[in-house]
């Protein structure tokens, strides 16, 4: 029921001149009632209370809430994806850069170049297709070493992060490289069995290709003026490791004959890196496995005689390295743990002695002097 216009509910104003102690009706006070202070405190503080009914269903209403608090949570992983969006960009980069500095500096510093190294350097890397981060190149060379050493420190701009006030994220990256030719010293063990007269899945003879790519591997790394201080052994084996006329003289061989220069190995020898020369070895006799058809030498030996097979120890020359393992053929037994325990031995210092006196008796050069070098060098 709507009330009358103009007119108070009575409740309301019976309450009202109840609690404040005058007439409500109207407005209008009673000429015998004057206000308080205390009156006038209970009136403001019904007004407060009648306020704060009006008020607290808005207060208490939570509907809304999580909008605002998703939104926040929105805007945080957007601002954690971009970020992420950029050091992701901005490490892939720098890898890439890091990648093409190594892949310049080994180019550079090949032994088959003869352009300036710092020229190679950056002809290398632009083209990557990368120039705007070329970074500065210092590169040195003598007659034994050559260096480079780069660094950059450019940056790489940004997508997300600049609207943080960050323009760019700096690419590190580091390159220092050294070719150095100085005592190197090399035992090149071959198989040299009857098998490596096989045929391999390309059609072609086993041994015919590993010629090939020890002459390949002998030239690369003793041509270019690096040879002068390179010495390459070669260490034929195949039911026995041949030393040769020229290097069993040096070892302690006992019950020696002129027919072969084979020894046998004593299990003990095995346990370290080295072969003394004082080490007691065995002679191996001179047989051969298949029946003779003929009267007279061996035709087939198991420590074989054939040109070729005799150890070649420290030769420095690259010509010399070659024709001796042209002369190579395949035949006999395999026994690769003799092959690689001589291979071994020979860059061993106990074999220091022996190769002193071969460069004595100008046997081989001098080059190899003092070699092998003692293991700390």
């Amino acid at each position: 029921m709507q009330r009358e216009p103009g007119r108070f509910r009575p409740n309301f104003c019976q309450n009202f001149n109840a609690i404040f102690g005058f007439n409500a009706v109207l407005g209008a006070q009673s000429s015998a009632f004057r206000p308080t202070k205390r009156h006038v405190m209970r009136r403001n503080l019904w007004v407060n209370i009648h306020k704060r009914a009006r008020i607290a269903p808005f207060v208490q209403n939570e509907a809304g809430t999580m909008t605002y608090f998703a939104a926040a949570i929105l805007l945080l992983i957007v601002a954690i994806g971009g970020i992420s969006v950029d050091v992701m960009n901005n490490e892939i980069r720098r890898a890439e850069v890091q990648s093409a500095m190594d892949e310049a500096a080994l180019v550079a510093l090949s032994s088959n170049q003869t352009s300036a190294a710092d020229e190679v350097f950056e002809q290398q890397f632009t083209a990557r297709g990368i120039e705007d981060f070329l970074p500065e190149v210092q590169s040195s060379s003598d007659n034994d070493r050559a260096r480079i050493n780069t660094r950059t420190q450019e940056v790489s701009e940004t997508q997300f992060v600049n609207m943080l006030g960050v323009d760019g994220l700096p690419i590190r990256a580091r390159v220092a490289a050294e070719q150095n030719a100085q005592n190197i010293e090399i035992s090149i063990v071959l198989n040299a069995s009857a098998s490596m007269a096989d045929l391999d899945v390309t059609g072609r003879v086993k041994l015919d290709q590993v010629k090939g790519a020890v002459s390949g591997f002998v030239n690369t790394v003793m041509g270019s003026g690096s040879g002068a201080r390179t010495t390459v052994s070669l260490v034929p084996y195949s039911g026995a490791v041949s030393l040769g006329p020229s290097i069993a003289p040096y070892y302690t061989i006992q019950n020696r004959h002129s027919h072969s220069h084979c020894p046998v190995i004593n299990n003990s020898s095995f346990q370290s890196m080295g072969i003394r020369t004082s080490a007691w070895m065995e002679q191996m006799s001179h047989f051969q496995e298949t029946p003779l058809t003929t009267s007279g030498d061996l035709t087939d030996p198991y420590c074989r005689t054939d040109p070729g097979f005799d150890v070649l120890l420290h030769e420095s020359n690259p010509t010399a390295v070659i024709n001796q393992l042209n002369l190579l053929q395949a035949s006999g037994n395999s026994a690769i743990d003799v092959g690689v325990k001589w291979g071994l031995a020979f860059l061993h210092p106990d074999a220091t002695g022996v190769v002193n006196g071969l460069v004595f008796n100008n046997q081989i050069g001098a080059v190899a002097q003092n070699r092998p070098a003692q293991l700390d060098d």
